[in-house]
Order: structure tokens, then C-alpha cells, then sequence
């Protein structure tokens, strides 16, 4: 309630001294541009991150243990053995094809970072991938308009 207060006041100040409305509308788009742009580098950033800790692991075969809640996050991972020792994965399981993606019975390629103590399997590295690629894409959508707009 009080951010919209805010951006009322803010508005009705803007319009007292003197600013027009399609100006108060441009700078608004343009501010939630500014927004949505660093909210996208910060996302590409994340996944760029994954990805090298991605590289920086090492190849191991692995069975799937559970599913449960990973004692540093709040969402529930996968779950893989390796030597002996179970490690989590670093993305969130898929809920809707849980069944048909994780089966006790078979084997899985994992890549296990030690110094996170986190696997990633292939759908960790499908998440990291696909969310690469489209955070670039919508990265450099969002600055074009920006800057088209300026």
C-alpha cells in the first residue's frame, strides 16, 4: 500500500512542476526497461556462473537416491549416490515428470563439484543452457529497445 502511495505522490509532484504526461509515461517505461535489462543481466550472470562451476566438475556415475528439501535451499533437488555418498543437485527437480526423469534402477552421469558438494545431471545442464540462450536473447531485446527509445 505504501509503494503505491509513493508512486502517486510521485506523480502528482512531476505533474505540479510541470512535467507532461507523455514524459511521465516515457520515463516510466523507461525506468521498468532499466529494471527488467539489470534483472536479465543479473539472471545471465547467474547461469554463466552455473555453468563454469559446470565445467570446473568432474564426471561420475551415480544413482539416484531421492527426492527431498536441500538443507541450503528451499526447493526440493534431486539426490544423487556417489561413492558411497550422497550429494544434491544444484537445480530443482522437475515436479510434473519426476516419475520418468529419476529411476532408482538406473545408472546417471553426474558431475559432481567438490567445492560446492552439488551434482548436476543433464536436466541441470539443459536448465543452464536453455537459460543462457534465452537470457541473451531477451537481454539484448530489452537494450535495443531501450536504447531505440532513447
Amino acid at each position: 500500500m505504501e509503494f503505491i502511495m509513493c508512486i502517486i505522490v510521485i506523480v502528482a509532484l512531476l505533474i505540479c512542476l510541470g512535467f507532461s504526461s507523455a514524459t511521465i509515461i516515457t520515463g516510466t517505461v523507461v525506468l521498468i526497461g532499466i529494471l527488467l535489462a539489470l534483472f536479465l543481466i543479473l539472471m545471465l550472470v547467474m547461469f554463466t556462473y552455473s555453468m563454469f562451476r559446470l565445467i570446473t566438475s568432474k564426471k561420475h556415475e551415480a544413482d539416484f537416491s531421492k527426492i527431498d528439501k536441500n538443507a541450503k535451499g528451499k526447493m526440493n533437488v534431486a539426490y544423487y549416490i556417489i561413492n558411497g555418498k550422497e550429494y544434491p543437485n544444484a537445480f530443482p527437480y522437475e515436479k510434473m515428470m519426476s516419475k520418468k526423469l529419476y529411476n532408482k534402477d538406473k545408472k546417471y552421469t553426474v558431475y559432481l563439484n567438490s567445492n560446492s558438494g552439488q551434482t548436476y545431471d543433464k536436466y541441470s545442464f539443459m536448465t543452464i543452457l536453455l537459460g543462457m540462450l534465452f537470457s541473451v536473447i531477451l537481454t539484448a531485446t530489452v537494450l535495443c529497445l531501450l536504447l531505440s527509445a532513447l
